[in-house]
């Protein structure tokens, strides 16, 4: 689903829309998650447990940085936060690349046939391979 579709604009945000109007309403951040993850697992379902774990993951660095009270321990908190979404948008969004880099070097790497060294060639057979298996091919 995309913002622009016509299930998103005509069913799917007026409820909502309508669900979160509702005066009295105690369980809207937990409503507008729910809805989050209908959304998102409309499009994309392999990666909602993903999602759901980075938002474990953040709530619970949301609260450590809140419970520090010295400002060295809170920055500290708060770079440890920075530092693993960045890693975890890096990992997810290059690993591909690596990957592939790393398998077109090595397949760039000569091989002599017959030869009976160390068995370092059939060790990268076995990273390419694992490598591919891993990113999903």
């Amino acid at each position: 689903m995309v913002f622009s579709s016509p299930i998103f604009l005509f069913l799917f945000l007026p409820v909502v829309l309508a669900l979160c109007a509702l005066p009295g309403l105690k369980v809207r951040n937990g409503l507008l998650l729910l809805f989050s993850v209908i959304f998102y697992a409309w499009g994309e379902v392999v990666f909602v447990f993903l999602m759901l774990a980075s938002t474990v993951m953040n709530h619970f660095l949301g609260q450590w940085v809140d419970r520090e009270t010295e400002p060295a321990r809170r920055k500290w908190a708060v770079a440890v936060a920075v530092a693993l979404n960045i890693g975890t948008l890096a990992f997810f969004k290059y690993a591909n690349f690596a990957v592939g880099n790393l398998n077109a070097l090595l397949w760039a790497v000569p091989r002599r046939a017959g030869a009976h060294g160390s068995g370092a060639a059939a060790d990268w057979d076995i990273v390419f391979h694992v490598s591919r298996v891993v990113v999903c091919d």
